[in-house]
Parts: structure tokens; C-alpha cells; sequence
């Protein structure tokens, strides 16, 4: 059967391919080389999800698909719409180039330059990159892998604070507050915090709260497990602003780590964008088993 591409519907029934095919692209390649399922969530829910009122577009221009009939073969989507990333299992990376040509051609259309994102341990990627006249042009980040039998569990907490999450408290107000000040979104609300929770993978014993004193929510940090390949992702990690400095969002990793640990995931993965210093000494000091580097690619028209 032909292979033919498609927009993404933003129907759940494509979602719901999208997000079995990363599972099962994971455990084709035993590691993560495509996005995790708490990535594609982050992606359709929160702030995507709301924008996408104003620019109603915005998942079908972002989100494009390649099929053989109804079985999904491989996708290309753009987080913000700035920088572009493909998702290819194991078995169908000669498709990278064709992927490549719709972004050049299609996706970026009217665009001075195209950004790809590559691994650095993704050689093929890097040269098909480099064969269409791409260079690199910096870090994007880092993506971390961490087993739980090995990272810290139990981090102590400054005299009066406590751990909890929304499972056991409702102090949902305060927790809004962190993580918009925290990622500087002044956009979360309500509304936002509410779609997060429609994610594929969300559960609300896996968000860690650190509370006040008061009793108000100071710090954040939310897992998200793909029980079919038994892994899990962690972000947002967040403090308020008033609270740094006092090791909160060590203590939300571990405790992370631990209730992972306890429902028995081992590998979580931690993506993290160009960081200080301060940032990326807390995810070295959590023991990662393994530190990929991810590269921004860029084609000048």
C-alpha cells in the first residue's frame, strides 16, 4: 500500500495512535529516541491547548503523519512551531528524508530558516542532516536518564514543610501560582491546571507538592508513566520564586523518584532546555545513568 501524509485531525482517536506509537517506538529502541508520552501530553494539553483557541490551526500546521493505509509509520511535530522534531521508530528511518522535505517545503514555507532537532548519539539523523545542507548551531538541552534503585530517595525538608499532592489536598490555588510564576506563564489559570489533568498518564498521586508552613503549595513536580513500556517522565519541576534556595526541587525529584520507585518503574527520564549551572549540578546530583546532548540543526534558505 502507498504511503500517504496527513495533517493531524486533533481528534482523540489520532492522539491515541500517536501516543501507542511513541510507546511502542520506545520499546523498539529500549531508550528514548522520540518524545515521551508525558512530552505529547505537555504537548496537547496546558498551554498548547489553549492557544489553540486563538489559532485554531495550531495542532493541524504542527503535527503532520505518514501512514501505510491505517497503521501510523511516523510523525513530525514542532513543539512551539519554532523548531522542528521526527518521530521514527527503529524500522522506518528511511523516512526521515521525506519528512525532511516536507518540513523544508511545507511546514516551512515562507520561513528564512529550519530548525531540526537531533541527538547527539543520533548519527544517522545528523547525516542525513548534514547531506541536505544543514549545520549545527547549538545545545538545546539535555535529556537525562535515571534509574530509581540508584537516584536519591529522601532529600530532608527545611523545619515545617511537608510533602503532599492533589490527591490529598485541594489547594489547587497555590499550586497555580507556583508554576506560573515559577515558568513565568502569567497565562496558567484554572482552565490550564484543569487540562493537565485530561492527559493520557495523569495521575495525582504522581505530582508532588512541597507545602508552607501555611499550608500553601511552594513547589511542583509531576511524573507521568507509559505503563506499557514501564517508564515515566518528569516536568514540570517548579519553586516559587520566594522559595528558591532552600533544595525544594531536589526534594520533589526524589520524592518523585521514590513513589516511581514504589509502583515499580525504574527508568524516568528527565528533558531539560539550556539550563544554569545551578539547574543542571541538581539533575547531575540525582545520579542519571545516562546524559544525552540534543542539537539544534539549522537550514538557511
Amino acid at each position: 500500500m502507498a504511503i500517504i501524509d496527513s495533517a493531524f485531525d486533533n481528534s482523540e482517536r489520532e492522539l491515541s495512535q500517536v501516543l501507542s506509537y511513541l510507546s511502542d517506538a520506545y520499546g523498539s529502541f529500549h531508550n528514548l529516541r522520540t518524545w515521551s508520552l508525558t512530552m505529547m501530553s505537555d504537548w496537547k494539553y496546558g498551554w498548547n491547548g489553549l492557544d489553540n483557541k486563538t489559532d485554531p490551526g495550531f495542532f493541524s500546521r504542527n503535527l503532520h503523519m505518514w501512514w501505510d493505509g491505517p497503521r501510523l509509520l511516523s510523525f513530525a511535530v514542532s513543539e512551539s512551531g519554532e523548531d522542528m522534531t521526527l518521530q521514527v521508530g527503529r524500522d522506518q528511518r528511511l523516512l526521515e528524508e521525506r519528512m525532511l522535505e516536507w518540513t523544508e517545503k511545507e511546514w516551512g514555507k515562507g520561513m528564512d530558516r529550519i530548525i531540526v532537532r537531533a541527538l547527539a548519539n543520533d548519527a544517522w539523523r545528523q547525516n542525513i542532516l548534514k547531506s541536505r545542507g544543514y549545520r549545527m548551531v547549538g545545545s538545546r538541552g539535555f535529556l537525562r536518564r535515571y534509574d530509581t534503585a540508584i537516584s536519591p530517595h529522601e532529600v530532608p525538608l527545611e523545619k515545617g514543610f511537608s510533602l503532599s499532592d492533589p490527591a490529598s489536598s485541594n489547594d489547587e490555588a497555590s499550586c497555580i501560582d507556583v508554576l506560573s510564576k515559577a515558568l513565568s506563564r502569567p497565562f496558567i489559570d484554572k482552565e490550564w491546571f484543569e487540562s493537565k489533568k485530561k492527559a493520557p498518564g495523569y495521575l495525582a498521586n504522581m505530582v508532588v507538592w512541597v507545602m508552607s508552613p501555611e499550608g500553601r503549595c511552594v513547589a511542583y513536580a509531576k511524573a507521568c508513566i507509559d505503563w506499557k513500556q514501564n517508564y515515566a517522565g518528569i516536568t514540570p519541576i517548579a519553586v516559587h520564586p520566594d522559595y528558591r534556595l532552600k533544595g525544594f526541587e531536589r526534594v520533589c525529584l526524589a520524592e518523585s523518584m521514590r513513589r516511581l520507585a514504589n509502583v515499580g518503574i525504574r527508568d524516568v527520564y528527565i528533558r531539560s532546555h539550556i539550563e544554569s549551572s545551578t539547574s543542571d549540578l541538581l539533575y547531575d546530583s540525582m545520579l542519571p545513568i545516562e546524559k544525552v546532548e540534543e542539537l539544534s540543526w539549522e537550514l538557511t534558505k
